[in-house]
């Protein structure tokens, strides 16, 4: 396979040969001559392979080079490049010319109703698993921003050719066709952008107004081969949204402060720190199935030995996050100071240690306990923390947690069961609207409950000008009723200025 590497630096930029180009380059070779098209921009042949100075480089560049590309062509049927973009044969499909007398030279291409039902298409599948071995390239978390920045995409998708613009989505068999731009619809999950044309299209058209939380929820689930790549992999799209909606407010509280804060923006922060993996904590008191579902998790990846962010940053983990929905947000906290230690000159870039937030807010603390339930799923509780996860429910002593990584695991990020735990109240927000779907008496007071929204901490042998400093462990969220009384707190809180790294 053709690389530029050291070696081949010199040799490649006179001449490649043919003979070391793989299936997909030729390919798209020849789909570029039949666009009369004369330059092709291959990753691995423009940029120094075994270099991290021309990676640093060029990855700085990708917004860029796909924003302004005529056409981005994707091998989206294609698990790797040594496969084609050649298109399986179709023998039952019917191709003709002809001639229109208002349009003039027209080509039809028409298939049978029933070969159309069988071919998989981006937004036709109800089971993303299925989805993607049909499309192994968008599972990659590099071609997410690679899709949305395009102005065109060209997919090869083995069995036909899929046109995406900002405007409509189209292949030849006529399954996909869009040609509006559709409403905008809430992302809640992963297979929404991935998967479906209404998705992609609709958001890519509006950028500027797509929730960074929704982006941030459909990349973390990606595949990217080297953790060290999770801020550069999405550094295109964060500079771009920068352009659209950031800059125009860089300025006013806090304005001398950086605004992208290692994959969280600084005024979008309370909503941009309240991510978490695994599934939501608040269930209604009906909902037994789920109820018992709270804080039962599937294994944890371990956190990586290598710095790659800060604990507060979503790309500080390996697994998927999720974002909570805020509904009349009330901020618990106040942003003091933000350092980000960049490791290159690229500002949406990878870090390096030395970031963190100072806040002034409200801390308290709790032993905690992991045990299994009776399907022998992990169950990780806040033993000291007073409140309720089911709505209608009176508090109790104990409330379950998420932990960001697996923290019980015997390393050097594992969490010892004697380690206290600090509580770290970030948003109160109403209940969202999506775990109340009756109208009754009860709903109507489940309406009223507000959630507290927590950052999970553990305390950190050192210490800032005498200010206490925490990296982040997990998330929690609970509401509180007692006596008929709804959200009152009772959980003893001390009023502190600190540091989380």
């Amino acid at each position: 396979m053709a690389n530029m590497e050291k070696e081949t630096r010199a040799e490649y930029t006179k001449k490649i040969r043919k003979s070391d180009l793989t299936p997909v380059f030729l390919d798209a070779i020849k789909v570029c001559k039949k666009l009369g098209l004369r330059r092709l921009w291959i990753d691995s042949l423009c940029i120094q392979q075994d270099s991290k100075e021309d990676w640093s480089y060029e990855s700085q560049r990708m917004g860029p080079y796909y924003r302004n590309c005529t056409v981005c062509i994707a091998a989206t049927s294609s698990a790797n490049s040594e496969k084609s973009f050649e298109i399986a044969e179709r023998p039952s499909v019917v191709s003709s010319t002809s001639t229109d007398p208002e349009s003039g030279f027209f080509s039809l291409l028409a298939y049978p109703c029933d070969l159309m039902e069988e071919k998989p298409h981006f937004g036709h599948s109800n089971n993303l698993e299925t989805a993607l071995e049909s499309f192994p390239l968008l599972t990659r978390a590099w071609v997410l921003q690679e899709r949305w920045l395009s102005p065109r995409v060209l997919h090869f998708c083995g069995s036909e050719v899929v046109f995406e613009c900002a405007q409509l989505t189209t292949c030849e068999c006529g399954q996909a066709r869009q040609s509006f731009v559709h409403l905008m619809k809430p992302l809640m999950d992963v297979r929404w952008t991935t998967t479906s044309q209404e998705g992609i299209i609709a958001k890519r058209a509006q950028l500027a107004a797509i929730g960074w939380d929704h982006l941030v929820t459909t990349y973390s689930a990606l595949r990217i081969t080297y953790s060290t790549d999770r801020l550069i992999a999405i550094s295109g799209l964060a500079s771009t949204l920068y352009d659209m909606r950031y800059k125009l407010n860089e300025g006013g509280e806090h304005g001398s402060l950086p605004m992208y804060l290692a994959g969280l923006w600084r005024m979008d922060l309370t909503r941009d720190m309240s991510w978490f993996v695994g599934s939501t904590m608040i269930f209604r008191k009906d909902d037994n199935s789920n109820a018992e579902a709270i804080g039962t998790e599937r294994v944890r990846k371990s956190k990586s030995t290598t710095y790659i962010a800060p604990s507060w940053s979503w790309a500080s983990i390996s697994d998927p996050i999720r974002y909570i929905c805020l509904f009349n947000p009330d901020p618990q906290f106040t942003l003091l100071d933000a350092q980000i230690n960049l490791a290159t000159e690229d500002i949406y870039g990878p870090v390096k240690e030395g970031c963190y937030l100072y806040l002034r807010g409200k801390i308290t603390t709790s032993s905690w306990e992991l045990t299994t339930d009776a399907q022998n799923m992990s169950v990780y509780r806040l033993k000291d923390i007073v409140g309720t996860q089911i709505l209608g429910k009176t508090d109790q002593l104990g409330v379950k947690f998420s932990p960001d990584y697996a923290i019980a695991k015997p390393g050097p990020n594992q969490l010892h069961s004697a380690a206290m735990l600090y509580i770290f109240p970030l948003v109160k927000t109403e209940v969202s609207f999506q775990k109340i779907y009756k109208t009754n008496e009860e709903t109507e007071l489940d309406r009223e409950s507000r959630c507290t929204l927590c950052l999970v901490l553990k305390a950190v042998d050192t210490q800032f000008e005498k200010a206490r400093v925490y990296e982040r462990v997990g998330f929690t969220e609970f509401t509180n009723f007692q006596s008929g009384i709804r959200n009152v707190d009772p959980n003893d809180y001390s009023d502190e200025d600190f540091y989380i790294i």
